[in-house]
């Protein structure tokens, strides 16, 4: 069973110089590890059975395909053999959609009213549209009310384990700085880091300017030196923030994800992955 989801103490009141970046050699680790071998669409939970798809060769070939590269030949060969491997990953996400899918459905349905204790979470959970989900420091509630508008058959799905990352961060639809840039947007045009901080644990942050600094950033994602993923009591309280689950993705989010994703591959960015720390 997860351990119980709990706040970080005085997280937030943290002051930035407290905190350092992460050691080279963690990122060397993560390099050479967790960020070749971690699933690239994973299901709930992890099966031996299935192979991880060609996603280091779909990297390595997008990162030698050169934008400006002006050997025609070299550039087509590189862009086919890309385009080959994306087909296998492709062909890879649809086994593992499949086999994700079939798990999902065997999550516990909660109904209105329904309160689940956070070390009872297990792989996660599953809610009927139109039912809101609230957060505390030992459960989780359904509220008793539906909204006046929903789909009925529509079930939002909460997995709460992956085989690698976080489960969900908090997002705000709030703008920032002279442009007035969303958080999207920042996220694209300044880039994100990982940071860790005392009390054994490390915070994902998405920078809010091109000074991208702690200072001014926004944190999406905490999780302990154990891989378990605490609540920030500010962003909790806030009416601006909410969570964007990793299963229930929005499209607009999705998207975001996946451009930061590709940048980071292009840029050789030892953290690849949007959703691991």
């Amino acid at each position: 069973m997860p351990t119980p989801v709990k706040h970080a103490p005085d997280l937030d009141a943290l002051a930035p110089e407290d905190c350092a970046s992460d050691l080279p050699a963690a990122e060397d680790a993560h390099r050479r590890g967790k960020a070749v071998q971690a699933l690239r669409y994973p299901s709930p939970r992890k099966d031996a059975r299935r192979r991880s798809p060609p996603a280091r060769k779909l990297e390595d070939l997008l990162s030698s395909v050169s934008l400006e590269d002006h050997d025609d030949t070299q550039a087509t060969q590189g862009a086919l053999g890309a385009a080959d491997a994306a087909e296998e990953l492709i062909a890879e996400k649809a086994v593992a959609d499949q086999d994700y899918q079939e798990q999902v459905n065997e999550l516990p349905l909660l109904k209105p009213g329904e309160k689940l204790m956070n070390h009872e979470v297990g792989m996660g959970f599953r809610v009927r549209d139109g039912y809101k989900v609230c957060y505390d420091i030992d459960y989780i509630v359904v509220e008793k009310k539906r909204a006046a508008l929903y789909d009925k058959d529509k079930i939002w799905v909460y997995v709460a384990k992956w085989p690698a990352g976080f489960s969900w961060m908090y997002w705000t639809d709030a703008t920032f700085g002279e442009e007035n840039l969303t958080i999207g947007q920042c996220a694209i045009r300044f880039g994100m880091a990982t940071f860790s901080k005392p009390f054994g644990v490390q915070t994902k942050e998405i920078f809010l300017d091109s000074r991208m600094t702690r200072e001014n950033s926004f944190v999406i994602a905490i999780v302990t030196d154990d891989k378990d993923q605490v609540m920030s009591r500010q962003k909790e309280q806030n009416a601006d923030v909410y969570r964007v689950w990793r299963s229930e993705v929005p499209n607009n989010i999705k998207q975001t994800i996946q451009l930061r994703e590709l940048m980071n591959i292009r840029q050789r960015s030892t953290h690849v992955r949007w959703w691991e720390m």
